[in-house]
């Protein structure tokens, strides 16, 4: 397992480097493969997370492709009408390069918090019409259930049938149908059951103002976005292309 694994591994940072994604600036321009946060990681450790996978002491991290401004789309139309009534709401930008928004493991509440002991791992969602089995998960999360609540460990008859499952449960949290693909969706897994609710204790780089957004609740979220210590505020428009945009609010 641990040889496929890091074969795996191998072929995955191949192809992300002949696609043009670089974990370093090289002389094809700067890093655009943005790690965990307060994870630092060299060549060497690169070259670690496959042919040495087995021998790296720390584990491994997961990162996130950055397009070239460094963040998603926070102009998605389809989201506005769907999540944001009709462009009456407002939309969160995070800056995942600014780690001193980045509060987690730096609170005094953050001693026995889950999120920050066990980690999160933020991945993008996959659409696809294509059923996907999940027979088998089903079957180990039903034999861990039974063996914690016996105390022990299950029959040799039992663990025989239960196969090693890498990467299923994230591959059964992040698929979702193919018309819901305009979402663009992002999602947070946890490494263990937490306590809800759990959530990464990150400042908004920048919060975007709906477009129809009543003046009474543009004034809520101007004056909690400061609060907040949100540093940029945005009003959307759309624009002489006809294209939904956002200028910055000076005079707040």
């Amino acid at each position: 397992m641990k040889k496929k694994e890091a074969s795996a591994r191998i072929k995955i940072n191949h192809l992300l480097e002949e696609a043009g994604w670089r974990f370093f600036d090289d002389k094809n321009g700067p890093a655009n493969i943005q790690l965990e946060p307060n994870v630092k990681m060299s060549k060497a450790d690169l070259t670690g997370l496959g042919e040495n996978f087995d021998k790296v002491k720390n584990g491994f991290v997961d990162f996130l492709l950055l397009d070239d401004k460094g963040s998603e789309n926070g102009f998605n139309e389809s989201l506005w009408l769907k999540y944001a009534d009709m462009h009456k709401g407002f939309c969160l930008m995070y800056d995942l390069n600014d780690l001193d928004s980045f509060h987690c493991g730096k609170l005094s509440k953050c001693v026995n918090c889950g999120v920050y002991k066990g980690g999160t791992r933020i991945y993008p969602v996959y659409y696809s019409n294509e059923s996907h089995d999940a027979t088998d998960l089903l079957k180990l999360v039903m034999a861990q259930e039974v063996a914690q609540r016996l105390g022990g460990s299950l029959p040799e008859s039992i663990q025989k049938d239960l196969k090693p499952l890498p990467w299923e449960i994230e591959r059964n949290s992040l698929i979702k149908k193919e018309c819901h693909k305009y979402d663009e969706e992002w999602r947070m897994i946890a490494n263990a059951k937490m306590k809800l609710p759990a959530m990464i204790e990150w400042v908004p780089k920048s919060v975007i103002i709906g477009l129809r957004t009543s003046q009474v609740d543009k004034n809520l979220i101007i004056s909690m976005a400061k609060e907040a210590g949100v540093k940029n505020i945005y009003q959307s428009y759309i624009d002489e292309t006809n294209s939904l945009n956002a200028y910055l609010l000076t005079d707040v």
